[in-house]
Order: structure tokens, then C-alpha cells, then sequence
């Protein structure tokens, strides 16, 4: 994978790569939300980060939600978190860039043919080619309720 990186020219620098089957603890995405802000370098800066988590009321499901602000407005994500990476944090990261911030760059799931993943921070040109190429991972979806959008937190469990 390594040289899929350097053909791209994306440093190790420039990426988090993790067990996609590791997220059975909403912790898990804390520190990975922690290296995904790294690897920005400063680009993506959010503020005031909090998290909250716990299990639903029908369908149970345990859910994570990081709150925090960019530019002064409050954002939240809402990931599952039932044992596989939820891909939705990146999605809703890069909503919050594009809409917020002035930069370039994006948070782009790098496939691996694995479980585990790579997000690297590119810019559009280098996204672009990796999706020409078939190396953005389009695929890697989580089996969510029909009401998953309306599902809230009612059993708060801090991990």
C-alpha cells in the first residue's frame, strides 16, 4: 500500500490508517478524529470538540456523536458504532470543509482490499486521480436502520 501512496505522492505523513473493525468503543473515534485533525496540518482546526455516546431506544444501536464548532458554528456528527467504522465521519468532514472553510483539500478513503483503511488529506487534483484510478473507497457501507437519521441517544454511556 506504501507504493500506492508514493505513485500518488502522499507521504505516510498525510494519512491515518486504521482497523476498520476496531470501532465498538466511541473512543476509537475519538482518536482517530484526533489524527484525522493532524493530518491537516493546521488547515482543520476545530473547536470546543465533545463527544457523547450511548445506545438508542428501538432499534438498539449505539451511537457516538462529536459536537464541536468551526468558524463559530456548531456542527455535529452522528457515527455508529457497532464494531465497524462508520464512513459517514468522513463524509460529514468534508461537508464541514466545503462549506466553512476556504481550503482545497479533502479527506479522501483510500481503498486498501482489506479491513483496515486509509484516509489521507489531498488535494482535489490528487482526489480526482485516485477516483479515476478506482482507489477511492466508494463502497464501505455500515447496514444502518431506516430510521437512523431520527435515532437519538436515550442510554448515555461514556466509553
Amino acid at each position: 500500500m506504501e507504493e500506492t501512496l508514493a505513485k500518488y505522492n502522499i507521504s505516510l505523513d498525510d494519512v491515518v490508517w486504521f482497523d476498520c473493525e476496531a470501532f465498538e468503543e466511541g473512543d476509537t473515534y475519538e482518536s482517530t478524529f484526533d489524527d484525522l485533525v493532524k493530518i491537516t496540518k493546521g488547515k482543520f482546526m476545530p473547536e470546543a470538540i465533545s463527544w457523547r455516546s450511548g445506545f438508542s431506544e428501538e432499534p438498539k444501536w449505539y451511537i457516538v456523536e462529536a459536537a464541536f464548532y468551526v468558524n463559530d458554528k456548531k456542527q455535529i456528527i452522528k457515527m455508529s458504532s457497532e464494531e465497524w467504522f462508520d464512513i459517514d465521519l468522513i463524509t460529514e468532514l468534508n461537508k464541514v470543509i466545503e462549506q466553512h472553510l476556504s481550503i482545497e483539500e479533502r479527506f479522501c478513503p483510500v481503498v486498501t482490499r482489506d479491513q483496515s483503511m486509509i484516509i489521507a488529506f489531498v488535494n482535489k487534483e490528487i482526489y480526482n486521480r485516485l477516483l479515476a484510478d478506482g482507489m477511492v473507497e466508494q463502497e464501505y457501507v455500515i447496514g444502518k436502520p431506516e430510521n437512523w437519521k431520527e435515532m437519538k441517544i436515550v442510554d448515555q454511556r461514556y466509553p
